[in-house]
């Protein structure tokens, strides 16, 4: 496809634009051949006959065809495009028109076919050949359940190397070894034990089709670099295959060719993201991920002294997406960066003039259970005057609810990645001749259908605990829905200022 001769109109820009006017003649590239004047493009083979665009502009601006075949385009006053935190991608969100040759002159009938066509793709490199079927037996064996067969091959696949965490070989390399130029088939994936993520995804298939598991493939757009969008007619937008089990009545969602991704989770980069799958009648999108697969657990065992100096010990427990980075980042990473990277990270949990060190992690190397991570913690945490010492109520939660708070107002969507619950709680022991004068209340603030957050105290003998637990439900909310998601976060800030008072005796 002679992709350089066709415009892309990018009409929003770092600054303010006051007007700005766009034309194409596409006939000006026509060139004369055997008396006629043609022009040809093709789009993986199949020759485009079609001219199309798609179009993000501010409201009451479109793209023009004149009867003679050009395209013009005037607006005006456009806003400076702007990154806005926890948004997402900007390229997505830029106002832009992009025109394209396809041999389909409409989306249903461009999806309908490309599905067609790419699932037959598919379908051939995940053939079920002996050597697959013979490794599926192998891998299978002893498993009663289809749930159980999933599980076995997932992981025989996910302990496969995965070249988008390691190093793939060169030519020269795989010439050396005897090993094909190019991986044709999942059986070529399977026999070298090695491939790239959308190759162990479709090895996965295959072998899951071989067990006798009803299965599909599923290549959706990476979150993080785009969003999809049906109206722009090309595969192009997907990255990642995914594979969709059909078990009991239930789809299972899997992200084999993520490396330590847990079975039945997605990668965030795969979550409510739209794509293709197979035997579906256009595009679709995966679901949100359950809050229950993302927890993030913070407990501190702090002892106090007179000052407000305060040293001991927390833990941190992951699961799901927050694991997943850091387990990860481990494969790719030097140990030493790593641990200074999770460090540099707690600046966001722990309170300003608290120090954390971590002392080691459990749970890196699996994908199983929860990754946990040691930390000694030391700084000067409380302030006195006179009698009184001020502690923050919430060790952990200062500050990290405040980002939504300053915006007053936002232009594009909020995108926090998946839902999650955190967990935090500390227990402080007390410095001898203090007590409690004043705590945190215990409350329940609900957002219905999107978020809460419930506070716990618990008095012991020369101690008091503080828990703080937030569980978010919601993913992606449009702008419309901010001030609502600001006025709660606002709610949350200000439980979040509440302090410990201790108070020494006479």
């Amino acid at each position: 496809m002679m992709a350089g001769s066709i415009p892309e109109w990018e009409v929003q820009q770092p600054m303010y634009v006051h007007k700005e006017h766009f034309y194409w003649n596409p006939n000006s590239g026509i060139v004369t051949t055997g008396g006629r004047d043609t022009i040809d493009y093709y789009v993986d083979g199949e020759r485009a006959h079609f001219l199309l665009f798609t179009e993000r502009l501010p409201s009451g601006f479109h793209t023009i065809q004149s009867s003679n075949g050009d395209y013009t385009l005037d607006v005006q006053d456009v806003p400076a495009a702007v990154a806005e935190a926890n948004a997402p991608p900007l390229g997505s969100l830029l106002y832009r028109v992009r025109f394209y040759y396809t041999p389909y002159m409409d989306a249903v009938s461009y999806w309908e076919s490309e599905l067609k066509r790419w699932s037959k793709q598919l379908d051939q490199y995940a053939a079920q050949t002996p050597t697959i079927h013979d490794a599926a037996t192998q891998i299978t064996a002893g498993a009663d359940t289809p749930d159980a067969k999933a599980r076995k091959l997932y992981d025989a696949v996910q302990a496969l190397n995965n070249t988008d965490f390691s190093r793939a070989m060169n030519e020269a390399e795989r010439k050396k070894l005897h090993l094909k130029r190019e991986l044709k088939k999942a059986q070529d994936v399977w026999n070298e034990k090695s491939g790239s993520g959308n190759d162990i995804a479709a090895l996965y298939l295959a072998l899951a089709r071989a067990a006798g598991l009803q299965a599909d493939g599923f290549k959706v757009a990476d979150r993080s670099q785009r969003i999809f969008d049906p109206n722009y007619l090309s595969l192009y937008q997907l990255d990642s295959l995914l594979v969709v089990l059909h078990i009991d009545g239930k789809e299972i969602y899997l992200d084999p060719g993520e490396r330590l991704c847990p079975f039945g989770q997605l990668h965030w980069t795969h979550v409510m993201a739209g794509g293709l799958e197979e035997n579906a009648k256009g595009p679709m999108d995966t679901p949100p991920n359950g809050m229950k697969d993302a927890v993030t657990a913070h407990a501190a065992d702090l002892t106090l002294d007179a000052q407000g100096g305060a040293t001991g010990t927390m833990k941190v427990l992951m699961s799901g997406p927050a694991a997943l980075h850091w387990r990860q980042l481990n494969l790719t990473t030097d140990p030493d960066e790593v641990k200074r990277s999770f460090e540099e990270s707690l600046h966001e949990v722990l309170p300003q003039g608290i120090s954390g060190e971590v002392t080691g992690f459990q749970g890196m190397d699996t994908s199983a259970g929860y990754l946990s991570v040691a930390v000694k913690v030391s700084g000067q945490l409380g302030t006195t005057t006179g009698k009184r010492m001020m502690l923050p109520g919430f060790f952990f939660s200062t500050g990290t609810h405040t980002q939504f708070v300053a915006e007053e107002k936002r232009e594009s969507a909020v995108d926090l990645h998946y839902g999650e619950q955190v967990i935090d709680d500390v227990v402080y022991h007390l410095p001898v001749g203090f007590s409690v004068e004043s705590a945190p209340s215990a409350a329940q603030l609900p957002w219905p259908d999107h978020a809460a957050l419930v506070v716990k105290t618990a008095p012991g003998t020369g101690t008091f605990e503080i828990k703080h637990i937030f569980a978010r439900a919601f993913v992606l909310l449009g702008a419309k829905e901010y001030p609502a998601l600001r006025d709660y976060y606002q709610k949350i800030a200000t439980s979040d200022q509440q302090q410990l008072v201790l108070a020494a005796g006479n």
